[in-house]
């Protein structure tokens, strides 16, 4: 016989009213479980339609003396089906069932490997399942992500896998697997990768997986490194190495597979790089700009001299050209000079496309002062790990100096020409050489544009530079002409420069920070 009660909400034992007595006999009370609706919790008011029910029922055979029994639970109105009173006993949860046995695993040590766990199992009521995992030994170690296991292979020896999975009743099924950790072996390197020779500038590719194997059949992955960087560059994407030149010379290449494990095993390939053809230009300011951008400058030409004036107070006003490739062993001539006398500087602006070290400048002028003397000729560096909060161009050691060579008086001109050969950097006006100098290994050698700049010492607008000519040369070497160069440089982030002239630009407005000081721009 079944009886319904109305339920008050809020208690974890519900009291009862309402309900009815059969022949004056007590009922046993035993809950129709519906797996959706916790033990003990109460859905709804229990008022008006709909209110939620509750099943009663006595069992078959109970005596009558059996007086009334405990309601476990208390079930809301998603627990009824339109047409009946409540839930039945037909409503129980059901626990999750194996449904395809899980494979053994065998591994190598470093190996880790993927399971997905929801094909092994599956739920009668079509609930959703989590799942979690152990293992029995420290051969193998597990986590679980959703329904994705990770097996990683420690070490070498054996484990048992337990993986189960629990539906949202609590209810759960497990099944188990071995895994098999072999010790790991290193990978082979297999025959001879033959040497190379190549132009600079040039790039070859080599397929890497020919020279390799792995006795486990583990996935390999690769790296190749230059002993000189200077003469070829290195590098793998995927499963091709990719070797440019860069100078003339002979450097060694080590390409390296590595095993999941971390075993590794290395080939050595010898490299010969011979000079590529010679790249460059010539600018005689006789037919236009066009292959120049000016940015903060008016220019005039006449008589093929360029006329380069700042518009901006205390900013350089430029004119900038890109290479067409990237060179090595390069030379820069320019005949230059100024209208006004110690109240500007003409500079020839070199980048480099290097991530810290990313332009050189070479002034012709008095009016800087280095180490508390005046000089007319200076040769910057502009380091960008100095910033912030004081980048600044740092005048190099032994570059600095007064030479009669020099021919800075307004009106005047001076030529000039600075060659970088390997290490060695050499700067002369006319015949005098002015300096020769080695720089660091860590300075980069290879030119991507130029610049033609004036620079106010007086913080002025409207002060000239003038350009006659100017002629680059070089051998062309790796990369693009826009590979590598800053993109932004430090006062122009905001901007979003993304060329080696524009980037060039930001070294201008460093001036309003770094002042004329000694060693600093």
């Amino acid at each position: 016989m079944k009886v319904s009660a109305r339920l008050k909400r809020g208690r974890g034992f519900p009291a009862l009213s309402g309900f009815r007595r059969d022949g004056g006999r007590d009922f046993g009370a035993v809950a129709a479980v519906d797996k959706r609706f916790p033990v003990g919790v109460a859905q709804g008011t229990g008022r008006g339609r709909g209110r939620p029910p509750v099943i009663i029922h006595r069992p078959r055979g109970a005596p009558a003396a059996l007086g009334y029994g405990l309601l476990l639970l208390v079930l809301g109105n998603a627990g009824c089906r339109p047409g009946t009173t409540g839930p039945t006993l037909a409503d129980r949860n059901r626990a999750p069932v194996t449904a395809a046995s899980i494979p053994a695993l065998t591994l190598v040590e470093g190996q880790v490997v993927l399971v997905e766990a929801s094909p092994y199992f599956t739920d009668p009521d079509g609930d959703s399942l989590s799942y979690d995992a152990r293992t029995d030994a420290a051969a193998a170690r597990v986590e679980v992500a959703g329904t994705l296991v990770t097996v990683t292979a420690v070490s070498s020896g054996r484990a048992i896998l337990t993986l189960t999975a629990r539906d949202p009743g609590g209810l759960a099924a497990s099944q188990s697997t071995g895994v098999t950790v072999r010790p790991n072996r290193a990978p082979v390197a297999t025959g001879s990768i033959p040497a190379l020779s190549l132009a600079s500038g040039q790039t070859a590719l080599l397929e890497v997986t020919s020279y390799f194997d792995d006795p486990d059949g583990g996935a390999l992955s690769y790296q190749a490194a230059s002993s000189n960087r200077r003469v070829a560059l290195a590098s793998v994407s995927g499963l091709s190495m990719s070797i440019s030149g860069v100078a003339a010379g002979t450097t060694t290449l080590t390409l390296t597979a590595r095993d999941p494990g971390g075993l590794t095993a290395a080939h050595e390939v010898a490299v010969t790089v011979v000079p590529g053809p010679m790249l460059g230009f010539r600018e005689d300011f006789d037919a236009g700009l066009e292959a120049w951008g000016v940015e903060q400058a008016d220019t005039m030409l006449s008589d093929g001299v360029l006329a380069l004036t700042n518009l901006e107070r205390g900013i350089a006003g430029r004119a900038n050209r890109v290479l067409e490739a990237p060179i090595n062993f390069w030379e820069v001539r320019a005949r230059l000079g100024r209208t006004q006398t110690d109240s500007v500087v003409a500079s020839v602006i070199l980048a480099t496309g290097h991530e810290r070290y990313a332009w050189y400048a070479l002034d012709v002028g008095s009016g800087v002062s280095v180490g508390g003397n005046d000089t007319n000729y200076r040769f910057y560096v502009l380091d960008r790990s100095r910033w912030p909060p004081e980048n600044r161009w740092v005048v190099v050691e032994g570059t600095y100096g007064v030479s009669d060579a020099v021919h800075d008086d307004a009106g005047e001109f001076t030529e000039i020409a600075a060659s970088l050969d390997g290490s060695e950097l050499r700067v002369w006006a006319g015949e005098t050489e002015l300096f020769a100098v080695t720089l660091g290994d860590d300075h980069p050698t290879r030119l991507t544009a130029m610049g033609l700049w004036v620079f106010p010492l007086d913080g002025a607008e409207a002060r000239t530079a003038l350009f006659d000519w100017v002629e680059v040369s070089g051998t062309h070497t790796a990369g693009a002409a826009t590979e590598g160069a800053p993109a932004v440089a430090p006062l122009a982030a905001a901007e979003g420069a993304a060329t080696p002239g524009a980037a060039m630009a930001a070294a201008a407005r460093m001036l309003r920070l770094s002042g004329a000081g000694p060693g600093a721009r």
